[in-house]
């Protein structure tokens, strides 16, 4: 199955895409025996899978007027809006107030349903796309805690942890959450694509590092050896 949103083909049989880490499908409903429900649910999802989000919103949100108490509903609401967030042509302003939105549906979910994993690790991944790192490590260390090792959102929020610890400074931390991520699925293409980053970035903040230290010494003995000079 194709992300709508990075165009990854994906193993039919994943809920989450390889590349980027987002939603490819949604689970089924507890609601959907309702016939009208199972209709737009149907629609709303067609409209997800051609990457006409804007109708999407709409037809859930007449889903959710008639059933108001379905998780999974405000979930793929939620990730609508994180998907627009990712739209051309959006100011700073529009991105992190749509962003918001998604975190609304998020939150309701968990109130919904307060073991939600799904909900816990995408108002992560939004506060995460938001810069708020702090909450977006609270999130996703709710989803480790609630998650055994073989669902796949674990390793997702095992590295994205690692993500937001390093745009927090720690790189320490950051490493043992790439390290734990690939302790539980070594072939994870996403967990190997961030864990490599990593490893670049900071292979290249070293090299940088280095070379500021071998210009400090070159200036002081440049500095060193002009006083000698005009001493003399």
């Amino acid at each position: 199955m194709n992300c709508p949103l990075c165009g990854t083909v994906n193993n039919n049989e994943l809920d989450l895409c390889n590349q980027c880490g987002r939603p490819i499908r949604f689970g089924a409903s507890g609601f959907l025996d309702n016939e009208l429900l199972s209709k737009i649910s149907q629609i709303a999802q067609h409209n997800f899978r051609q990457g006409n989000f804007h109708q999407a919103i709409k037809d859930i949100n007449e889903y959710i007027e008639i059933e108001d108490s379905d998780p999974a509903a405000y979930i793929f609401r939620g990730k609508l809006y994180d998907y627009l967030a990712h739209g051309p042509d959006l100011s700073n302003r529009e991105v992190r107030n749509i962003l918001t939105q998604g975190i609304e549906d998020f939150s309701h979910a968990i109130f919904l349903d307060p073991d939600n994993t799904i909900a816990y690790y995408n108002r992560g991944n939004a506060f995460l796309a938001r810069t708020d790192f702090d909450f977006a490590l609270d999130d996703f260390s709710k989803v480790i805690s609630l998650s055994s090792d073989d669902e796949l959102n674990k390793v997702m929020a095992y590295s994205l942890s690692a993500f937001a610890y390093e745009k927090l400074g720690d790189l320490d931390q950051a490493m043992i959450d790439h390290e734990n991520a690939l302790e539980i699925d070594s072939t994870n293409e996403f967990a190997i694509l961030l864990r490599d980053d990593y490893l670049r970035r900071t292979k290249q903040s070293q090299i940088t590092i280095k070379n500021l230290i071998a210009s400090g010494v070159i200036l002081i003995f440049v500095m060193i050896f002009f006083y000698f000079m005009i001493r003399s």
